[in-house]
């Protein structure tokens, strides 16, 4: 009986420490996913606005309107334009994207609706 006291004891702390590692290895990458949102490389910008999809924050808005700003790919900007709408939707701000230094009338009087990414 007691041997199976210990044995169920070390399985959860096993399970608890294994969790807990894995939950601190998905932050740190987290944190590496978003600075890489002006990296170079067009993957990385890619998976750094996947990590954004899941932010409605002022933060989160914020900086994909620099990131919108900034882009040279179409295909990245569109995702992310799809971000900042959704985000905006969330938080309540129905505010057009005039001040971003975009030139695409389209987006300005066009209401703020989510749209899967």
């Amino acid at each position: 009986m007691r041997r199976r006291s210990i044995l169920s004891a070390a399985t959860l702390g096993g399970f608890v420490a294994g969790f807990l590692a894995g939950f601190t290895l998905w932050s740190r990458q987290q944190v590496v996913d978003q600075r890489s949102l002006f990296s170079r490389n067009p993957v990385r910008r890619l998976a750094a606005l996947g990590v954004l999809r899941g932010r409605s924050d002022e933060q989160a808005v914020s900086v994909l309107r620099e990131y919108l700003a900034w882009e040279p790919r179409p295909k990245l900007r569109r995702r992310a334009r799809r971000l900042l709408r959704c985000a905006e939707h969330t938080l309540g701000q129905h505010t057009s994207l005039s001040h971003t230094s975009l030139s695409h009338t389209s987006l300005q009087h066009t209401p703020l609706q989510h749209t899967p990414a």
